[in-house]
Formats: C-alpha cells, structure tokens, sequence
C-alpha cells in the first residue's frame, strides 16, 4: 500500500509532469487554436486549470500502478534518494 509520504510526492510528480504536458499542448499550434477560440480570459483560465488536475490524476492513476515507473520518476525529480 502507498504511504501518505508517497502519495503526496506522487501528487508532486503528477503536478509536474501533468503541468508539462499541458504547457507543450498549448503551445503547438492546433492546441492554441483551440484553448483560445473562447474570448472569456476567465473560461480559458478555469479550462487550463482542469486540464491540468485531469492529466495529473491520469498520470497518477498510472504512477499508482505501475511501481518501477513511480520509484524512476520520483529519483529523477529528485524526491526520492
């Protein structure tokens, strides 16, 4: 079972690389044609917003399964010695 040491480093993780993610979306060009096409700054701002914790439990989700991927991405963030 994972700690709750753990499952905040993998929230961490998640955050980060959950964060990576959407900013590399936006910044290709269909992405930014698409997360702009609302004039609303404060729809674009709520939508990035739950895209990002979306991808996070995702890649949480596969964190939580897969062990070996867990414990490689928490020494290469630098959470886990």
């Amino acid at each position: 079972m994972v700690t709750r040491h753990e499952f905040l480093m993998l929230l961490k993780v998640s955050f980060v690389i959950a964060s990576i993610i959407f900013v590399t979306a936006v910044c290709s060009d269909f992405s930014v044609k698409m997360f702009y096409s609302s004039t609303d700054y404060g729809v674009q701002m709520v939508a990035g917003l739950l895209a990002i914790f979306f991808i996070m439990i995702l890649v949480m989700i596969l964190l939580l399964m897969a062990p070996d991927i867990r414990k490689a991405l928490s020494r290469m963030f630098g959470i886990e010695k």
